[in-house]
C-alpha cells in the first residue's frame, strides 16, 4: 500500500498530475484547490489514499497528513465516495469545512456534484 511519494510533476489535468519518482510515473488525483499550485516540472510530494478496487487502483493525494486524514473521514459518510470527498475538499480548507459541519451548514457541501441535501445533511 502505497502512502507518501515525492517526485517531480511530468503532466497535469484538472483533477491529477502525473507523479515521477524514480523512472515511475504515477497518476495522483488531486483536488480542484491544489491544482494552480502544482506546475509541470516542479518537485512535489503527497500523503496518499490508495483505493483499491476490482475495477480501479487509484491514488489521492493530499498535502499534509491532517488533510488526509479529514478525507477518511469524509470517506466514512455513507454516500461519500473517494470523488465526492476530493471535491469537498477542493471547495475550502479542513477547517473552514469541519466549521461548516459543525455549525449545521450543509450549504458548502452541496457544491460538490454528487453531494445531495441528504448526504451532507449527513
Amino acid at each position: 500500500m502505497l502512502s507518501f511519494l515525492r517526485g517531480k510533476i511530468l503532466n497535469k489535468s484538472q483533477n491529477f498530475v502525473i507523479l515521477e519518482v524514480n523512472n515511475i510515473g504515477y497518476q495522483v488525483f488531486i483536488n480542484a484547490g491544489m491544482y494552480a499550485d502544482l506546475n509541470i516540472g516542479q518537485e512535489a510530494e503527497f500523503y496518499l489514499y490508495h483505493n483499491v478496487r476490482e475495477d480501479a487502483d487509484d491514488l489521492y493525494g493530499f498535502k499534509d497528513f491532517a488533510e488526509l486524514e479529514f478525507f477518511k473521514l469524509l470517506l466514512s459518510v455513507s454516500g461519500v465516495g473517494p470523488k465526492s470527498a476530493l471535491g469537498i475538499l477542493g471547495l475550502a480548507s479542513v477547517t473552514d469545512i469541519k466549521e461548516s459541519i459543525g455549525a449545521g451548514d450543509p450549504s458548502l457541501l452541496n457544491k460538490v456534484s454528487g453531494i445531495g441535501k441528504k448526504t451532507a445533511e449527513r
